[in-house]
């Protein structure tokens, strides 16, 4: 994937891809290099919905490829109708907070941002991004995209309740600008992935970022040193595989968090 994100969520019968990845060049993006040939080797033929949490290319790089392959009967992002990004995208909403779905079970929540945030011009892009929460029985996972400090204390006042999980994938790929003391101390993970390109050229994730949320006893896990990573739920157990430890390569290097592997993570009974 490199320095981007994008997220497969399958439930028994549903498909809803959250972002898309990076734009490597004019020719290539990790919509078609990345998400479309996994979501063929799991048996995907069509997609149920479509989160872009906001614009950035490394978030958004592949959309075109997706939606040209996998049609889909709707689009969630902050971008107004007119953006570049959307033009000849049909189907395509407005993810407010509030928003709600279920599918099997599984519980979809929309947290951020408020209409009010969207009218905003003091905020940039990234601190109008979508936040959603996942619910799996007693588990939960957070998506806050990359989300800054800001919108980080807008979710502390609106719905503090709202904010713990058991899997977080790290805001802003670890950046300075996001992982506030406050913040991950409401999130509580005990599992943190952090989404991140080798050698990136931001250096993500920041090493005060990393090591506050070693220090708060997070499970931490990069898509850098242990490639795409994988996560069951059921059972109030999350299983999670670190495909490169599945399939390894000798020129790269080794997920030092499965050295030893963690144990499954177990929800409250």
């Amino acid at each position: 994937m490199g320095q981007g994100l994008a997220v497969v969520l399958r439930t028994a019968r549903h498909t809803l891809v959250v972002d898309t990845g990076p734009r490597v060049s004019s020719e290539q993006d990790a919509g078609e290099r990345v998400v479309i040939p996994a979501l063929r080797s799991f048996g995907v033929r069509q997609l149920d919905g479509l989160l872009l949490s906001h614009g950035d290319l490394d978030h958004s790089g592949g959309l075109h490829s997706l939606v040209s392959a996998y049609p889909v009967p709707w689009i969630l992002s902050p971008l107004p109708a007119s953006h570049p990004l959307l033009h000849g995208i049909p189907h395509t909403r407005t993810c407010v907070a509030g928003m709600h779905w279920n599918w099997e079970g599984v519980d979809f929540e929309i947290l951020y941002p408020d209409p009010e945030d969207l009218s905003d011009p003091t905020l940039k892009s990234n601190d109008r991004a979508c936040v959603l929460r996942l619910t799996v029985g007693r588990l939960h996972v957070l998506l806050p995209a990359d989300i800054e400090a800001r919108s980080e204390q807008a979710l502390l006042e609106r719905s503090p309740e709202k904010l713990q999980a058991d899997v977080l994938i790290v805001p802003h790929h670890g950046s300075k600008t996001s992982s506030t003391p406050a913040f991950l101390q409401a999130v509580a993970p005990r599992w943190s992935l952090f989404s991140v390109g080798d050698h990136n050229r931001f250096k993500h994730p920041n090493p005060v970022v990393w090591m506050r949320y070693g220090e708060a006893h997070s499970e931490r896990l990069r898509t850098d040193q242990c490639g795409a990573l994988e996560l069951h739920m059921a059972d109030h157990q999350i299983q999670g595989t670190v495909l490169r430890a599945v399939f390894p390569h000798y020129w790269e290097s080794r997920c030092p968090e499965t050295e030893p592997k963690a144990p499954p993570l177990e929800g409250p009974h």
